[in-house]
């Protein structure tokens, strides 16, 4: 009953606004919306400076992160008129997720185009209406902590190792004699390991393993929540 509500939701074609710099994300998504009838879309080269006469009555804008993230920090002005002037959903990918966590509250809604595509209308209908529908790796209320525990999964087997090692506060000499391999790989593996879920330095990455690592083991899962649908601003709605 509710994915038929969803179905009905949009049923004139809606123009979609795609405003992408990553050619393969591009390709994926327009791709995705040549096979929904209802639902027509023009390609942007840029989301700042646009003219009110370009701008379709009832058009949605399906921005990248990195754009949107690029009109705040140079025209924050710009940006407070294009919400107002359409729903803006912001596109990125789960190996992006923390990068992008600076501009999700900018957004009507979210668009995760490496699980969502399939779900490109309901995406786009509750968006129109202030709603993100996220996937399950998203807790209703998530900080940085939550993201990186959900990237944990990401990590390989060695680089979980040196994340654990990290906790224990352990240097590159010590990482390198515990798993057996040279200093300069132990150093690569850090810089991997704080990269992928974004440290600033191994303190942060120390500081979160004490929080949530297994005392006796050292080890850390992550924990994913049920699927939901959520707003923006604070608002869940189960599914």
């Amino acid at each position: 009953m509710q994915k038929k509500m969803m179905d009905n939701v949009i049923e004139r074609p809606t123009e979609i606004l795609v405003a992408v710099n990553n050619p393969i994300i591009e390709s994926q998504l327009t791709a995705a919306l040549d096979t929904r009838s209802k639902l027509s879309f023009t390609r942007l080269d840029r989301v700042s400076g646009l003219d009110d006469a370009r701008l379709p009555s009832g058009a949605v804008l399906i921005v990248w992160y990195d754009l949107l993230r690029r009109l705040r920090d140079t025209d924050p002005a710009g940006l407070v008129q294009l919400s107002r002037r359409m729903p803006v959903i912001v596109a990125l990918s789960r190996s992006n997720l923390l990068e992008a966590a600076g501009v999700l509250a900018l957004a009507d809604a979210w668009l995760f185009v490496d699980t969502q595509l399939d779900r490109l209308e309901d995406v786009i209908s509750l968006g129109r209406r202030g709603y993100s529908l996220l996937p399950d790796f998203i807790e209703p209320s998530f900080g940085a902590d939550e993201l990186r525990r959900n990237l944990i999964a990401d990590l390989s087997r060695r680089e979980r190792q040196v994340l654990r090692e990290l906790g224990r506060g352990s240097s590159n000499r010590i990482i390198a004699e515990q798993l057996k391999i040279s200093e300069a790989n132990a150093k690569s593996l850090v810089r991997n390991v704080l990269g992928k879920l974004h440290f600033r330095n191994r303190t942060e990455a120390g500081v979160f393993m004490a929080r949530y690592a297994d005392p006796a083991t050292g080890e850390l899962s992550a924990a994913v929540p049920p699927p939901h649908i959520t707003a923006p601003h604070d608002t869940t709605v189960r599914q």
